[in-house]
C-alpha cells in the first residue's frame, strides 16, 4: 500500500525548511519520509540516497536544514507490516530565496541555457532575457568563451532583470560586469535598481552603457542610490533579431580606495592556475586574491595574501579567481 501526498503536500516553505503532509493510511502505524536533492521515482526512492530519512507516527513532517533557493523531492512510505508498502509518487518543492551578502558573483556557467539564475526575477512582457550557451547565438558566440546572459528586446518593449536581494545597503555597493552589443539595432543597456522587485515602473537608471561590439568592462557605483533597493539590469529599444550579452557580474562593497589592480589567469588545470597582476600603483607591494567556487560568496577562508605579481595557485576544487 502507499500514501497520497497530493500536489499541495508541501506547505509553509521557508529558506531552510518545508512542511510535508499526506493522507493517513488506515493500515499504517508509522511513516517513513525521505527528502532528496535530486529527482527520483517511486521505484528508486527506497534505494536512492536521501538528505533526510526519518520515521514519524504523524501525517506531516517538517524537513529542516535545507539550502535556500533549492529544489527538493520527497516520498513517503507507510509501515503496514507487509511486503507491499510502496513509496508514494515523488513530488517536489523549492525553498525560498535568502538575502545575499556582498560580494556576489555570477558568470552564468552553471545556469541551464534558456533559464535565469536562481532568485533572479524578469519583469516585462514580450521582451526576453535568458542565459545562452556560447553556441546559442551566431554573432555573440564569436566574442564570448562560455555561457552568458543574452538580451533580446522589442523596439517599444523593455525587460528588467532584478538580481537577488542583497543584505548590504544598496548605496554601499558597486557592480562590475562585462557586456557586448551586436550593433546599433541591439537597443540600449541600462544599469540601475528597482524599489519594488515586482514592478517594472519602479526602475531607476544609475548608468547607461555605451554600444560596444567587443566585450567591455563596466563599473557601476551605487553611491547615489538609496539605502533600500534591488540591483537591476534593463534592456530596451532593440530589434528582436539583434541581441547583446552580459557576463561576469561581480557585486561588491564600494571601496574608498582607487581601483588600480587587475588580474588575469591562464593555464588552468584540474588543480592549478597561473595568475598575473597588473597594478598602476607602483607603490603596491601586496594584494589579496579570492579563490572561490563559481557563483559562491567570498569568505575569509577564500582570501589569499600574495606579494608576487605572477605565480601559480594550487586548488583542489573547481573555482573562480
Amino acid at each position: 500500500r502507499s500514501v497520497t501526498t497530493g500536489s499541495d503536500a508541501s506547505t509553509a516553505v521557508t529558506t531552510t525548511s518545508a512542511v510535508i503532509a499526506w493522507e493517513a493510511s488506515g493500515y499504517a502505524d508509522s511513516y517513513r519520509v525521505k527528502v532528496f536533492d535530486a529527482s527520483v521515482t517511486a521505484a528508486t526512492a527506497s534505494t536512492a540516497t536521501a538528505v533526510i530519512d526519518e520515521v514519524t507516527t504523524e501525517t506531516s513532517f517538517t524537513a529542516e536544514g535545507l539550502n535556500a533557493a533549492s529544489t527538493y523531492f520527497y516520498s513517503v512510505q507507510p509501515d503496514c507490516d507487509t511486503d507491499n508498502d510502496y513509496w508514494s509518487v515523488p513530488r517536489s518543492f523549492t525553498t525560498e530565496c535568502d538575502v545575499v551578502p556582498a560580494p556576489y558573483m555570477q558568470n552564468f556557467d552553471n545556469v541551464e541555457s534558456g533559464s535565469l539564475p536562481a532568485c533572479w526575477t524578469a519583469l516585462g512582457s514580450t521582451s526576453t532575457a535568458s542565459v545562452s550557451t556560447r553556441e546559442g547565438y551566431s554573432y555573440l558566440q564569436n566574442n564570448v568563451t562560455s555561457n552568458y546572459l543574452l538580451f533580446k528586446t522589442g523596439s517599444s518593449d523593455a525587460v528588467v532583470l532584478v538580481l537577488p536581494e542583497m543584505s548590504n545597503e544598496l548605496n554601499t555597493l558597486e557592480m562590475v560586469l562585462n557586456y557586448i552589443t551586436e550593433g546599433e539595432s541591439s537597443g540600449d543597456l541600462s544599469i540601475g535598481y528597482v524599489t519594488d522587485p515586482a514592478d517594472i515602473s519602479t526602475y531607476v537608471e544609475v548608468q547607461a552603457l555605451a554600444q560596444s561590439t567587443s566585450m567591455t568592462e563596466a563599473i557601476i557605483s551605487y553611491a547615489s542610490a538609496p539605502a533600500e533597493g534591488y540591483i537591476a539590469i534593463k534592456g530596451y529599444g532593440g530589434l528582436s533579431s539583434w541581441g547583446y550579452g552580459v557576463d561576469d557580474i561581480n557585486v561588491s562593497r564600494r571601496s574608498t580606495c582607487e581601483r588600480t589592480a587587475t588580474i588575469a589567469v591562464s593555464d588552468a588545470s584540474t588543480t592549478t592556475v597561473n595568475y598575473t597582476i597588473t597594478d598602476t600603483n607602483t607603490d603596491a607591494e601586496a594584494w589579496q586574491i579570492a579563490v572561490v567556487r563559481a557563483n559562491a560568496a567570498i569568505t575569509d577562508a577564500d582570501i589569499r595574501n600574495v606579494t608576487d605579481k605572477e605565480a601559480t595557485i594550487e586548488e583542489d576544487r573547481k573555482s573562480v579567481v
